[in-house]
């Protein structure tokens, strides 16, 4: 329980952290004029996008294995063991800030950093939702609901690398009713389902670098 919890807390923290340092890094600093000096210079737009989704992913990756570590140090007081399956969804759990680091980036081109945080925000929850939906929707034989489970899945797809994380941190071998409510079984996660967040990712750092060369700056 001590990990499953933790990880929970972990995913929830990463994201907030990601949208708070990233959700202002373009609009609001080209508004400031911090970043009109460096535009003017012979640099690629591109590489000042890339540039801070490098930073920030090098921040948020440590803040996640400090994460990780205090986890593990409170499984060990609590089982009196190492429980490595922390470290193997603490690394798939990196995907998460990173997801909304990109999604906050892409927002941020064009939009205020109070829009960016509460768009995010929106997506958050619809990401987290997909698994309530599904629940229910199982329950009570709710075919629609289902649907919408998995367009929220698609649309934001952190409830993948969570089923990822709570396979990966084998705490369902300690605890198997954390898979979910009686008469629903937890979707098995997939390598596709990976592939899936890697390329949501990818695509999110490239249309914002994208959008940015394409912005009129006022010099």
């Amino acid at each position: 329980m001590v990990v499953h919890f933790g990880l929970v807390i972990t995913r929830f923290f990463s994201a907030v952290m990601a949208t708070a340092l990233a959700c202002g890094a373009i609009a609001t600093e080209l508004e400031r004029g911090t970043l009109t000096l460096v535009v003017t210079k012979p640099i690629r737009r591109w590489q000042i996008v890339a540039g801070k989704w490098l930073g920030f992913a090098i921040v948020l990756t440590l803040n996640q294995l400090v994460w990780v570590a205090v986890i593990e140090w409170g499984a060990w007081n609590r089982l009196g063991a190492w429980h490595w399956g922390v470290w193997k969804a603490g690394l798939i759990g990196l995907l998460y800030p990173l997801l909304f680091v990109s999604l906050n980036l892409l927002l941020s081109v064009h939009l205020p950093w109070i829009f960016v945080a509460l768009i995010s925000l929106v997506f958050m929850g619809i990401g987290w939702s997909e698994t309530a939906m599904r629940n229910i929707g199982t329950l009570a034989n709710l075919p629609r609901l289902l649907t919408l489970s998995q367009i929220a899945g698609y649309l934001m797809p952190t409830g993948r690398i969570a089923r990822w994380m709570v396979v990966e941190s084998e705490v369902l071998d300690i605890v198997p009713r954390l898979s979910g409510p009686p008469g629903v079984e937890m979707p098995q996660p997939t390598v596709g389902d990976l592939l899936y967040v890697l390329a949501y990712i990818l695509v999110g750092l490239l249309l914002a670098c994208w959008l940015f060369g394409r912005r009129e700056v006022a010099g």
